[in-house]
């Protein structure tokens, strides 16, 4: 028996500018994180939401700290936060898409809170397959 696999994004966003890191990252533990998972309720199938926040400081190549700089100029990172999102199946994530933001109610509130925290034009998503050694 063949069992679909996992499906896992990687998803990018730019904070907006009006936030410091510092109240970027407050908002979003205080206020969008828990509507995420009061929305994720009602859906099924999501395994993993993970949350990394960019510490630009430290990532400075100037620190030198191992694993920070790639390349000479190094390159600016445009992003502010990582997320790692894995439901069970693809069909999961496409119900939890719907839910999240075809449901007039949560758009809403999804959308509003997108504003206040995002670039939203500058929005990523990945689809990665995970190998852990």
């Amino acid at each position: 028996m063949t069992t679909e696999p996992r499906y896992t994004m990687l998803l990018f966003f730019k904070r907006n500018p009006d936030l410091s890191p510092s109240e970027f990252r407050a908002y979003y533990e205080a206020n969008h994180a828990p509507m995420v998972a009061e929305i994720a309720k009602t859906a099924k199938g999501l395994l993993c939401y993970t949350r990394r926040y960019i510490n630009h400081e430290a990532s400075d190549p100037a620190l030198n700290n191992p694993f920070t700089v790639f390349g000479n100029p190094a390159p600016e990172i445009p992003y502010d936060m990582v997320n790692e999102v894995t439901f069970e199946t693809k069909a999961h994530a496409a119900e939890f898409s719907r839910i999240m933001y075809g449901i007039e109610e949560n758009a809403a509130k999804v959308l509003i809170d997108e504003k206040k925290l995002f670039v939203r034009s500058q929005m990523r998503g990945m689809i990665v397959e995970t190998l852990v050694s």
